[in-house]
């Protein structure tokens, strides 16, 4: 009886283990025009704790880094865990597209598009001198076409 009992524990442990492990891998990826990809992979058995723990990372990262969040996309699926102690464990994966934005509201961009969006502002402010230079636009018409582009350089 008591070889029972021990084996019925151990295989409830085994069990309980593949299902409610304790890893949860996550990662976040740049993707372009302050979008990222977010996947997190959870081998709890509810559903909702993978997106808890997402939102939980989402959450983080954008206190650490002063954003706001928001996701634009989900899916939620479930799929057979490569790392699980069974050929049948089971884990979620919870993937979204998110957009961060800092406090003044504008896209969070990395560097390198930061950089860019300069180098392109800084082009069509050239352009707009020479077309104004030439006599094909006025004044007024250069004044209003570079109003905005002197914005996007002021914030970056």
């Amino acid at each position: 009886m008591k070889k029972i009992l021990v084996i019925t524990s151990l295989l409830f442990t085994l069990v309980g283990y593949s299902q409610f492990g304790y890893n949860v891998e996550e990662e976040l990826n740049y993707d372009s025009e302050g979008k990222y990809d977010y996947i997190g992979y959870n081998d709890n058995i509810l559903s909702t704790s993978a997106k808890n723990n997402a939102l939980k990372y989402l959450k983080k990262y954008a206190q650490k880094n002063d954003l706001d969040f928001k996701i634009l996309d989900e899916k939620l699926v479930q799929e057979l865990d490569p790392n699980g102690i069974l050929a049948t464990s089971k884990r979620w994966k919870y993937a979204a597209v998110v957009e961060f934005r800092n406090k003044d509201g504008n896209l969070h961009l990395t560097k390198i598009e930061s950089n860019s969006l300069r180098k392109e502002t800084v082009e069509k402010l050239k352009e707009l001198k020479e077309l104004l230079d030439m006599g094909i636009i006025d004044k007024s018409e250069f004044d209003s076409a570079a109003e905005p582009l002197k914005k996007i350089l002021m914030k970056n």
